[in-house]
């Protein structure tokens, strides 16, 4: 397989299949191999982080082999953070298929989990130290701000959990934002350019939000394997409570109309009622921000035709 063709084109199936091929061989000869391979070989998985490793390592002029390891490690990290996230929030499904710890119970997820970040950590060391060190930064940060939502749902309150658009926006950038961050950051540093890998992950973090914003209206619409109403129903923050937050100091009724759906699970009825609020527009405002936030930082980057495209599929619709 000729790896210096791995970053001609990032989106393009030899990279999928060169990315894949790393994954695999990261958890083949595992024990675990069998309960694994269906979520790190997803034939549904988008790749998004990966492909940011690659476009913007591309763009900096980092060596294509190398990509093609980080950019498998970030896959790796994602896929970590989904299986300890399901344990948290006792998920029964993902990508339209039950949960690992659904299916193989608690212990048995958390050690998967853990053995994928060990897997992602030693792809990333073939980069060398400082990509350790994002990667090992953004792992912390994905953990911390984990953290600090379980202990916000932990705060008396009614049947709906809501973060206000501050503390929301932390969420999103620590859970999010830190590894799309590390995604763009590991570009430049492979090819060793620690100051514009600064620039870049901030880049990346503004990117992350803006894409769990998206994520977060999709949870209310449903669709592409993710339950609707999931945020409602396992006390997660979204973007849409946030915002209409604002709006029930000017009308109570749909507040308490919401915690009755929710109350009674309706989350169908619940999930209508905030997609006719005008807390849709607010969303996309948000995400608006964000992408502007990350264009400024870019700069001639953004309009690169590889970047163009991400922000295209960042955009709300």
């Amino acid at each position: 397989m000729d790896l210096n063709r791995a970053t001609s084109r990032p989106h393009s199936d030899l990279f999928r299949e060169q990315v894949l091929q790393r994954l695999g061989e990261a958890v083949g000869g595992s024990f675990i191999r069998e309960k694994l391979e269906p979520l790190v070989l997803s034939p549904t998985a988008k790749l998004l982080r990966p492909r940011l490793v690659c476009i913007f390592g591309s763009i900096a002029g980092s060596k294509p082999e190398s990509l093609v390891d980080v950019a498998a490690s970030a896959e790796l990290l994602h896929v970590a953070s989904l299986v300890h996230d399901d344990i948290i929030d006792e998920s029964d499904e993902r990508r339209g298929m039950p949960t690992l710890h659904k299916l193989s119970g608690n212990q048995i997820a958390v050690l998967a989990g853990d053995f994928l970040l060990a897997q992602a950590l030693r792809l990333t060391a073939r980069g060398g130290p400082l990509l350790v060190d994002a990667a090992a930064r953004a792992m912390a940060e994905m953990s911390e701000s984990a953290t600090r939502e379980v202990d916000a749902r932990r705060s008396p309150g009614g049947a709906v959990f809501i973060l206000d658009s501050e503390a929301l926006r932390c969420v999103a950038a620590g859970k999010t934002g830190a590894l799309f961050g590390y995604c763009l950051e590991a570009g430049a540093l492979l090819a060793n350019k620690p100051d514009l890998a600064k620039v870049w992950r901030g880049a990346g973090i503004h990117l992350g939000v803006a894409f769990q914003y998206l994520d977060d209206l999709l949870d209310l619409r449903g669709g592409a394997g993710k339950p609707r109403g999931a945020d409602l129903r396992e006390r997660n923050p979204n973007a849409v409570l946030s915002a209409m937050a604002s709006v029930w100091n000017d009308n109570e009724a749909d507040y308490l109309l919401l915690s009755d759906f929710v109350g009674k699970q309706k989350y169908s009825e619940a999930c209508d009622l905030l997609l006719a609020s005008g807390a849709i527009a607010q969303v996309h405002q948000w995400i608006q921000h964000e992408l502007s936030c990350a264009r400024d930082l870019l700069g001639p980057v953004a309009a690169q035709p590889d970047v163009a495209a991400i922000f295209a599929q960042l955009q709300p619709r």
